[in-house]
């Protein structure tokens, strides 16, 4: 399912970014995962409201893995609110 990517890499993006206020441990993943959720983002124009580390006009990809513990809920959640942006007017995917 190409929206489990997506998710996934949304909680995984974050491992090669350090912070002094994380305190979190962050999960590790394939470098396989990565590609493919990094693929997903620039095919579906993720990058048009989010970047990396920055807030745009969502927040950025970190503030979301952040946000959410890596966990099978979450990441159906987190997929639920990605395949409504688009489909419900005013949708957010956070």
């Amino acid at each position: 399912m190409n929206e489990t990517f997506l998710a996934r890499f949304l909680f995984m993006s974050v491992c090669c970014h350090t912070s002094k206020q994380t305190t979190r441990q962050l999960p590790t993943v394939k470098i396989s995962e990565q590609e493919k959720g990094g693929a997903l983002i620039l095919a579906n124009d993720c990058t048009t409201c989010h970047k990396p580390t920055e807030k745009l006009i969502g927040p950025a990809f970190i503030q979301v893995a952040l946000k959410y513990d890596s966990n099978e809920v979450n990441i159906t959640r987190l997929v639920n609110k990605i395949k409504m942006v688009g489909k419900v007017s005013g949708a957010m995917c956070q």
